[in-house]
């Protein structure tokens, strides 16, 4: 994290580092037009946008996907950014918003935890290690909510920085996880996890947006990610 002091220098030297960065793509050749920066969470990059990508450069050779990620809200005005992958309730103000993927939330463990603890139902959870991730400190409280399981405290057990973290250490048996469904249904096929019970919770508009300054559709190369992003979260 930076201090306030980087953020003011960051802030100060922002534009003469764009200057730098355009400079160095025009001696390299390649231009700016072609080049997308796309900010996401390592979650989702990891366990969807990233596997998809290979698609999106067969058909434009021509453009160049550069991902980040981070948590951190997102400033277009500051930030050498064209777009972003958030998690909300859709509204954010002055930017274009596009939905993407549905925000399923269901319990995950591994084949061999579940056979272990003799995993059934929801009762079950009793006194298993609920696994959390810090940059989504409520899913499990919303989770046991919606399965009437108002006994079993919701924030108790071992916490991770990131979603796909507590996904891995439920792979390794250290727990149970709730997870985005639609990240982890590879892992689910392979029998890397699996569901040992429900309910599913559909978080409905709390989910996965992408957005971006409107002025972005005047590039031919963010359109063209844009078109072949919302035809990827069709088919989830």
């Amino acid at each position: 994290m930076l201090t306030a002091e980087g953020q003011q220098y960051l802030t100060e030297i922002g534009a003469s580092l764009d200057g730098i960065r355009r400079a160095t793509r025009k001696l390299a050749g390649r231009s700016p037009s072609n080049v997308l920066k796309i900010r996401a969470y390592t979650t989702i990059a990891l366990k969807w946008l990233i596997p998809r990508l290979s698609s999106f450069h067969s058909t434009n050779k021509d453009i160049e996907v550069f991902i980040t990620t981070s948590v951190e809200d997102v400033n277009f005005n500051r930030e050498d950014i064209d777009g972003a992958i958030r998690l909300g309730d859709g509204r954010w103000p002055g930017y274009e918003v596009d939905r993407l993927i549905p925000n399923i939330m269901v319990p995950i463990c591994s084949p061999s935890f579940r056979r272990q603890h003799r995993l059934r139902s929801t009762s079950d959870l009793d006194g298993v290690p609920l696994l959390h991730s810090l940059a989504r400190p409520d899913d499990w409280a919303e989770w046991l909510l919606n399965a009437g399981m108002k006994a079993i405290d919701p924030h108790a057990g071992p916490k991770y920085e990131s979603s796909v973290l507590a996904y891995q250490a439920a792979i390794e048996s250290q727990g149970v996880a709730v997870a985005t469904k639609v990240f982890v249904a590879k892992d689910l096929r392979r029998r890397l996890l699996v569901q040992p019970f429900g309910p599913e919770l559909d978080r409905g508009s709390f989910t996965y947006y992408l957005i971006y300054p409107r002025a972005r559709m005047r590039s031919r190369a963010f359109r063209e990610f844009r078109k072949w992003l919302l035809a990827e979260a069709m088919g989830n």
